[in-house]
């Protein structure tokens, strides 16, 4: 994976995206330097593409992303309620992808979506 520079920041902390044909991550921090206070993984970008978002302190959700460009017409993409979440597969192949990006960011990634538990997930409570 690669990270793509020039991503507007704002002034609710600190953002970094990181991106390749299979993912994209985008890890949100406190601050420039800070902790991460949370990431949302987009994989199979190719076939049906869905996210998982983790909120330190919140948890996770899990959606599908509607609205993809089409060959007639182009719709902003919006996530929806997507319930399964193969977690092994999924991690699998951010492990192979992830080597480009740091070790902290991509461990922390790993061992965090290893915790989705679909009972959890904070659009369902």
């Amino acid at each position: 994976m690669q990270e793509f520079m020039k991503i507007r920041q704002d002034k609710n902390g600190f953002k970094r995206c990181f991106y390749d044909d299979t993912f994209d991550l985008f890890v949100w921090y406190d601050r420039e330097g800070g902790d991460i206070t949370g990431f949302q993984l987009v994989y199979d970008k190719k076939n049906m593409p869905r996210a998982l978002t983790w909120i330190k302190d919140k948890g996770f959700r899990h959606n599908k992303i509607e609205g993809e460009d089409s060959l007639y017409f182009n719709k902003t993409p919006i996530l929806v309620a997507d319930g399964y979440f193969n977690i092994q597969e999924v991690n699998e192949k951010f492990r192979e992808h992830s080597k480009g990006i740091e070790k902290d960011i991509s461990s922390l990634v790993y061992s965090t979506v290893k915790q989705y538990d679909p009972r959890l997930d904070d659009q369902f409570i």
